[in-house]
């Protein structure tokens, strides 16, 4: 087993820490990361793309400001929304990705996989090594499909379930008719459905793999 504090998952902001040490999305106002009783324990954030509930700048500034030795780690695309942002200082504490090679720092192997969204965003592999053995976690969100992924056997799967096919569906409907805008029909586009992610656990879960719904919309639970 491994230490698994989930901060805050959907639209309103996205952070999971992991292991004691290891931030996940980093989309959260710093207040809540104080609420979680973990800014002095953070040692790594790990990062999947530019939108704010999952890259909240303002909240990484302050971090590296109060605590210059954690390390952001992220995929190369993110340089640019970083450097629109002035933020020179993330120079020192960057460990900058590219997407299917795998690295290490500290107890951690990881890897970054491309996902489909609106915008460039990947998931994480991340294998920490504990007194037990290695302990495997796969991490995918704001994603429309995750079939491409092959992750046999892993420890812990943190995987989004966004809505159900039916329910979105009834609601496309129903704003349709009241001439209303229809925000579900970019989820159906860009996140990833129920369905999809049980069938895919499916395919991958092994015997002792545990699992967590992430991102769940709030409108559609």
């Amino acid at each position: 087993m491994i230490n698994l504090k989930i901060i805050s998952t959907g639209s309103k902001g996205n952070a999971v820490f992991l292991g004691g040490q290891t931030l996940i999305d980093c989309g959260v106002p710093f207040s809540k990361l104080v609420d979680a009783k973990v800014v002095d324990k953070i040692k790594y954030i790990f990062l999947t793309h530019q939108h704010r509930d999952h890259c909240n700048i303002a909240t990484i500034k302050r971090l590296i400001n109060e605590h210059p030795l954690i390390k952001i780690i992220y995929p190369n695309y993110l340089c640019r929304h970083f450097s629109d942002f002035e933020i020179p200082f993330l120079i020192k504490s960057s460990c900058i990705v590219t997407e299917s090679k795998w690295y290490t720092i500290g107890n951690i192997t990881f890897s970054a996989f491309p996902l489909r969204h609106d915008v460039p965003n990947v998931g994480w592999k991340l294998y920490f090594r504990t007194q037990q053995g290695i302990y495997k976690v796969i991490y995918a969100t704001d994603t429309a499909d995750i079939s491409h992924i092959v992750a046999k056997n892993y420890d812990l799967y943190l995987i989004e379930a966004n809505f159900t096919q039916d329910e979105i569906i009834n609601r496309i409907k129903d704003k349709r008719m009241n001439g209303q805008y229809v925000y579900e029909e970019r989820v159906l586009r860009t996140h990833l459905s129920k369905e999809k992610c049980d069938e895919w656990l499916y395919q991958n879960m092994g015997v002792n793999s545990a699992y967590v719904y992430m991102h769940q919309h709030e409108v559609l639970l």
